[in-house]
């Protein structure tokens, strides 16, 4: 009896031996959780509370209203993916700006332009993403309405601007709409982000441009995770705040392969054949990011498109170094937004006539 009396209460102490043991796990994970949700939350109210750059950042994009009338201006178009929906109409509201967006019947944020071209007339036609759009301004105060304006007695700048576009996106815009325009010039306005995004999108549809599977899952997964993330917490919360500014600013952001360029190069070959086969005069303008400008060893964007426009005689306006000589650059952007705000706008306006005047033949001027 005492035998099996001990051996019970052996196995009882070791089943209960177990689940102590795995309660104390579950405990443990358990405490660990609490304890990183309250840290968590202790950041956040920080970052909310004291001043820093990821609270202004937070406090801009989280004041991001439309008018109660508004309509998306922005969405699936059957043959250019995600572009202008034509007809639309916004008001935007950030903390530094207010827009009104109008998008014609044709899909541009332009005043309505009929196909037909008087042979009499220059045309030249702007493609590029929400800088050429204009995002932060009144249609009127881009730097395009500003062309436009300046050429208005003889001629007619159109913009084809889409926010987030990549140049693929504008080759296929340009090929199924733009060209109906029959413009003299094509203006490509290259961001510098659209070779990442050229890169990305080459690597949504295939494995071109990246012999490795794993490196090409590893891009399209970080690519989803960040939309998401950014869908869920940007402009909800300061901490997200902080590690987009602390990515922004303190890791190298946009370091750039040949591998990643060839997808740009690709596209820019197939605007320049498209342009060149029709008669129609091609040139380039890069518009920097305000960092670039303050570390330019971190983005080398300007040099791999300025050695390429090099190679293939292609007219390039680098704003970049322009931007560069000036002590008082940061007042073309807006504080907290990446974009150009209106006097920027007035200024590219400047510089791109000048370019222009002196690079194309038959500009007006």
């Amino acid at each position: 009896m005492g035998v099996k009396n001990y051996e019970a209460e052996k196995s009882g102490a070791e089943k209960n031996s177990g689940m102590s043991t795995k309660t104390k796990i579950a405990n443990n994970i358990t405490a660990a959780a609490i304890s990183t949700l309250i840290f968590i939350l202790f950041l956040e109210i920080a970052f909310r509370i004291f001043p820093s750059p990821a609270r202004s950042e937070f406090l801009n994009h989280q004041f991001n209203i439309r008018h109660p009338s508004s309509q998306p201006t922005f969405g699936k178009h059957p043959t250019l993916g995600e572009w202008n929906i034509p007809g639309s109409q916004a008001v935007v509201k950030r903390r530094e700006y207010e827009m009104t967006v109008g998008i014609n019947t044709k899909g541009l944020r332009n005043p309505e332009t009929p196909y037909e071209k008087s042979p009499s007339r220059y045309r030249i036609l702007f493609l590029g993403d929400s800088f050429t759009y204009g995002t932060g301004v009144e249609e009127h105060q881009t730097f395009v309405a500003g062309v436009n304006k300046k050429i208005a007695a003889y001629g007619e700048a159109i913009n084809g601007g889409a926010p987030g576009s990549s140049t693929a996106d504008e080759f296929r815009f340009l090929q199924s709409e733009g060209i109906k325009y029959s413009p003299d010039s094509v203006v490509l306005c290259f961001f510098q982000n659209d070779i990442q995004d050229n890169f990305q999108k080459a690597l949504d549809k295939t494995n071109h441009y990246n012999p490795s599977p794993f490196l090409s899952f590893f891009y399209r997964a970080f690519g989803r995770i960040s939309q998401t993330l950014d869908h869920l917490f940007y402009g909800r919360s300061a901490l997200y705040a902080f590690v987009v500014n602390f990515k922004r600013n303190f890791v190298i952001p946009y370091t750039i392969t040949d591998t990643e360029f060839a997808a740009t190069a690709e596209w820019l070959e197939r605007i320049k054949g498209f342009t060149d086969s029709r008669g129609i005069q091609f040139a380039i303008i890069y518009i920097p990011r305000r960092e670039e400008i303050l570390k330019p060893e971190q983005f080398l964007t300007h040099t791999y498109l300025e050695r390429y426009a090099a190679s293939r005689t292609i007219p390039l306006l680098s704003l970049w170094r322009v931007f560069r000589t000036r002590e008082d650059y940061g007042t073309l952007y807006f504080p907290l937004d990446t974009h150009l705000n209106s006097s920027g706008h007035a200024e590219v306006t400047r510089l791109i006539i000048d370019f222009l005047r002196s690079e194309l033949k038959g500009f007006p001027g």
